[in-house]
């Protein structure tokens, strides 16, 4: 039997997992460890591998009498630890330079202008003074973003000097970018030994206004509501920033602008999107991407299939922040024919708070139409019909 390793709290991957057969040793860092639910028949270790390099002797010992035939991880903070652990054990995974360069979005740039010439202005900025000299250089306001951050957290736009003093000290250092527009897209990829393989191109529909961080996502829309000729320009686009960042073995998920002037990188990591977007791509092409990912990673030869058949989307609730007084609508649509599922965590006397990152976000409905502009209408349609009235807490 095989047995596969698996960073994070991910109840997904280990269904897939122990559906298939396989035996599972799972890692967790302690902050996880409140949310976890034990399911039998696998080994699991509460391990600080975020600052910690423990986690190898624990799995040295297992190997002694289980061979390791696997790793994987959704978890942002394991995946630096999934690559020791394939480099250590000679398993399938992205190498752990390509990891730690992804990790970081300074030194992501230098590398991709260095080899390929993008052109977006950037900066790391380590004081307020060289933030300062760096707006005065791009015509006075950039996006500023943590160093190694996702989820969006953090990100915020510099538009005045009144931004820029909102910034503490303790924030720096940081990335800044002169700010462009566009279309914004994220491509999921997983490279085999055949090569790098799209996996279709996902629509991110930004809050705005709506969020208190207007670059948290609010829809996706997959596949993206784009023309051929601007999917495969973005496809190409990610395949040579991949490979000269070396993530061109495993999952990625890369987002990128697709502007006037061109595609312009926003990020990418050595993982499968979150927000259900494997679902959104299962759901449209009857591909079950998440299976294969588990197939490949114990070692198997695995064909997958991305040519949607169908469109999905999926959108997130927003509310103003405050205390709950009233939800009105919420199973009106619970049988609609488009509708897969509503999933809406708030009830009277919840709090709603401000939308700063991805993890803020409290519910959603994830639709399934004949076409992407039908499923983003729908969704966008029974979001909007679906009030939730909150007051300001006394």
């Amino acid at each position: 039997m095989k047995t596969l390793v698996v960073f994070g709290n991910a109840p997904v991957l280990i269904d897939i997992i122990r559906s298939l057969g396989f035996s599972l040793v799972q890692l967790l860092p302690p902050s996880e460890g409140r949310d976890f639910c034990y399911q039998d028949a696998h080994m699991v270790f509460i391990t600080d591998y975020v600052n910690s390099m423990e986690f190898l002797g624990i799995l040295k010992c297992i190997a002694k009498d289980t061979p390791l035939s696997g790793v994987l991880s959704f978890s942002e903070y394991g995946l630096l630890p999934a690559a020791l652990t394939a480099e250590e054990f000679g398993l399938r995974y992205a190498p752990v330079s390509a990891v730690n360069i992804s990790r970081n979005k300074a030194e992501m740039r230098n590398l991709l202008k260095e080899k390929l010439g993008h052109g977006i202005r950037f900066s790391q900025v380590t004081n307020r003074d060289e933030a300062k000299a760096f707006l005065a250089d791009v015509g006075g306001a950039a996006i500023v973003k943590p160093i190694g951050g996702f989820a969006s957290e953090g990100v915020r736009a510099i538009r005045d000097q009144a931004d820029l003093d909102t910034l503490s000290s303790a924030a720096f250092p940081v990335l800044m970018e002169e700010i462009v527009e566009g279309i914004e897209l994220s491509l999921d990829f997983i490279g085999t030994d055949d090569g790098l393989i799209p996996l279709g191109v996902n629509e991110e529909v930004n809050g705005g206004v709506r969020y208190h961080n207007p670059y948290v996502e609010a829809q996706h829309v997959y596949p993206a509501r784009i023309s051929a000729e601007v999917r495969d320009e973005a496809i190409e686009f990610v395949r040579q920033t991949l490979k000269a960042i070396g993530l061109d073995y495993g999952p990625s998920h890369t987002e990128v602008l697709m502007t006037k002037t061109g595609p312009v990188l926003i990020e990418t990591h050595s993982r499968f999107a979150g927000d259900f977007i494997t679902e959104l791509f299962e759901r449209s092409t009857g591909c079950n991407l998440l299976e294969n990912y588990v197939r490949w990673a114990a070692g198997e030869t695995i064909q997958i299939d991305a040519s949607p058949k169908r469109a999905a989307s999926i959108h997130y609730f927003t509310a103003s922040p405050g205390i709950v007084k009233n939800i009105k609508g919420s199973f009106r649509f619970r049988s609609h024919p488009n509708v897969i599922r509503i999933d809406l965590p708030l009830e009277i006397g919840s709090v709603v708070k401000q939308v700063g990152s991805s993890f803020d976000r409290y519910g959603y409905i994830l639709v399934s139409a004949s076409t992407n502009v039908e499923a983003a209408e729908i969704a966008q349609q029974i979001v909007g019909s679906i009030t939730i009235e909150t007051a300001a807490p006394h």
